[in-house]
């Protein structure tokens, strides 16, 4: 007894092998138009699917580095070669690419060998000393490797292209008297758009100033791509006497006046319906006063710190005799006590003066006073804000009493610390912006925009290569493999074969097709035995012959 297993693969050959005659039969009866339309229907689903595969499957360059000279694209292009990294170039050669996958990697493999080098040596010059080299050669060698190194690091500003660095060291000497101190003079290019700030050209002088001995800022010299002198005679701070720090200090303190504003109003009209802008006037002068200051005469109030008092009196001797030439003859001779009085002891006699002195010192009444003002106190402001009329609600009517421009110009004033004593403005106006909601980017440089069309696109080529491989290829292949004796009672099946009303028949059993001549009385019955059967089914095809 057969094994009904060991029969199959028997009979499933001769069905395919009989579908694939039945195919072939079907295709030898197209007309040669429609071979050709099939052909060329096929090979561009087979191109589409292949440009389809190829988009998707083509690996992602992203940018290795950009603006590179020659002698380090050719360095990098010979270092990717070696290490087997797909590249390419863009930019005139400015720019390499490589798989984004390996961007970060191959920077890191490129970094260890030193590349880029930005077209400067730097202290790698040393390492190759060649064996009786002179002191001066010596010299040259470190002044090329030290320019390379500035000209490096000033390069990693995102503002500079490209720079150059010339730095005049004098020989040493051992007379004072005939020394000399060194200078540099700096060449920069700048990125198209770019554009250095004070703080920025300080920076640069300074660095280049603290990696040269006895190297002053004053001596560094800063010069654009146009010619232009960036650093001042008088320092980067020019001659307003201004350094980078206190640039900086006016710039934030203008800033901060500047967002108090804009957090007070945008809750009121929204960040892209108002305008606010400050200028400070800044005092930094420095001064220190000192003031020594006398009262006027004493007043009662006013201590004594010491009084001396004098008085004196003097009195002269008696004078006797009678003046002349009687005085020079001998005294008389005495006469008795109790005929002459005698002269009381301690009376008077003679001439008597009296002087008196008074002396007083006040303490000294003087005031001293030390004054340091501080640094970097306000002069005066100067504030500007300007209101979309479009968001003042209501607007403004000074007939009615309402007037919401004032009422912005007390909250600014408050907000900011308006000082009409210093000299303080403020000036609220309104007028129609332009474009209230800010500047509309680009279609073309809409990122999101742009990769919402590349899915796009991509979802529309499929559609479309699929809906072309069906109506090209499959559906022809299907029609001819199912045939018209496949027996499926479906919509799909009875539309193969098409009855008119009539009694004529239709389509690809038509007569003169290559069909037997039975099929037709064949087909008939079996419409007239599925129209009794199944009403249903005949309704459907009628209705799909009438849309």
């Amino acid at each position: 007894m057969p094994n009904p297993e060991s029969a199959a693969p028997p009979a499933a050959a001769a069905t395919l092998r009989t579908r694939l005659s039945a195919l072939g039969a079907r295709l030898a009866t197209w007309s040669p138009a429609r071979k050709i339309t099939a052909a060329v229907g096929g090979a561009l689903v087979f191109a589409l699917l292949a440009a389809l595969l190829l988009w998707r499957g083509e690996a992602e360059y992203g940018v290795l580095f950009s603006n590179l000279d020659a002698r380090d694209g050719a360095a990098i292009i010979t270092a990717l070669q070696q290490q087997n990294v797909p590249y390419r170039l863009s930019g005139d050669g400015a720019v390499i690419l490589v798989p984004r996958t390996t961007v970060h990697e191959t920077r890191l493999r490129l970094a260890a060998s030193g590349l880029p080098s930005g077209g400067h040596v730097g202290f790698e010059l040393l390492d190759e000393q060649k064996i009786g080299l002179s002191q001066f050669g010596e010299q040259v060698n470190y002044q090329r490797s030290l320019q390379g190194e500035l000209a490096r690091t000033i390069s990693a500003m995102g503002a500079v292209a490209a720079v150059r660095v010339h730095l005049a060291i004098p020989r040493p000497t051992a007379f004072l008297r005939d020394s000399q101190k060194p200078s540099a003079s700096v060449f920069i290019t700048l990125r198209p758009g770019r554009s250095l700030d004070a703080g920025q050209i300080a920076g640069i002088v300074h660095l280049v100033s603290a990696s040269v001995p006895q190297l002053s800022p004053a001596a560094v010299s800063l010069v654009n791509e146009r010619g232009e002198l960036l650093t001042a005679p008088d320092g980067p701070g020019g001659r307003l006497g201004l350094n980078a720090g206190q640039i900086a200090y006016v710039r934030q303190l203008e800033a901060d006046y500047v967002a108090r504003i804009n957090h007070l109003l945008e809750p009121l009209f929204g960040a892209h319906h108002f305008r606010a802008q400050v200028t400070a006037d800044v005092d930094f002068s420095e001064v220190e006063q000192t003031a020594e200051t006398f009262k006027p005469n004493p007043d009662k109030d006013q201590a004594i710190r010491s009084q001396t008092l004098a008085n004196e009196q003097q009195r002269g001797p008696t004078i006797q005799g009678v003046p002349g030439a009687l005085t020079n003859q001998p005294p008389v001779p005495a006469t008795a006590p109790i005929t002459t009085p005698p002269v009381v002891p301690g009376a008077p006699t003679g001439e008597q003066s009296t002087r008196t002195s008074s002396t007083t010192n006040f303490e000294v009444d003087r005031t001293i006073a030390h004054t340091k003002r501080p640094v970097g106190q306000i002069k005066r402001l100067s504030v500007a804000v300007v209101v979309n009329d479009d968001a003042l609600t209501p607007p403004p009517d000074p007939a009615a009493g309402v007037d919401p421009l004032k009422l912005i110009a007390n909250l600014v004033t408050e907000a900011v610390g308006i000082q009409e004593a210093r000299g303080d403005t403020l000036a609220v106006s309104s007028t129609r912006f332009l474009n209230a909601d800010g500047p509309a980017i680009p279609l073309w440089q809409d990122q999101e925009m742009l990769q919402l069309i590349n899915t796009l696109l991509i979802w529309v080529m499929v559609l479309v290569t699929g809906v072309v491989a069906y109506f090209t290829l499959l559906r022809p292949l299907l029609r001819a493999i199912r045939g018209p004796d496949s027996g499926r009672r479906d919509p799909a099946a009875a539309d193969d074969v098409r009855v008119s009303l009539s009694g004529r028949r239709e389509g690809p059993g038509a007569p003169g097709e290559g069909s037997a001549p039975g099929d037709y009385a064949a087909h008939l019955d079996r419409a007239r035995e599925l129209a009794r059967t199944d009403p249903r089914l005949v309704a459907h095809v009628i209705r799909e012959w009438m849309k």
